[in-house]
């Protein structure tokens, strides 16, 4: 989400949506994300792995969190555990970017 109230100097509010028949469930309100947004081949609990960038918002060095599915939601907070900093070994496929080359994820089984 982008716009008043959802962003501020720290970044913006990413949500995560379940497809629900003809609705969505919210698995995820996330605080103070930036581009790109990306999924690892991990999962917990059969859901991907999430990354966001970290930064601004008195953060001086950004960094990309990783946001583990705990069964029921993502992580709140990119900053506070059980998130944690992407390891330099770790691949990362972008769904959301900072241009118009990538690709989101195709809808069917959970991120």
């Amino acid at each position: 989400m982008s716009g008043a109230g959802w962003c501020g100097t720290g970044g913006c509010t990413l949500l995560i949506l379940e497809p629900r028949g003809r609705d969505f469930r919210v698995v995820g309100e996330v605080s103070v994300t930036r581009l790109p947004i990306g999924v690892l081949p991990t999962a917990s609990h059969r859901w991907r792995d999430i990354t966001v960038a970290v930064g601004g918002g008195g953060i001086i060095d950004g960094y990309t969190a990783v946001l583990p599915f705990n069964g029921r939601r993502y992580p709140d907070d990119p900053t506070l555990a059980p998130a944690r900093r992407l390891a330099r070994h770790e691949k990362v496929s972008v769904v959301i970017g900072l241009t118009a080359k990538e690709r989101p994820l195709s809808r069917g089984a959970p991120p």
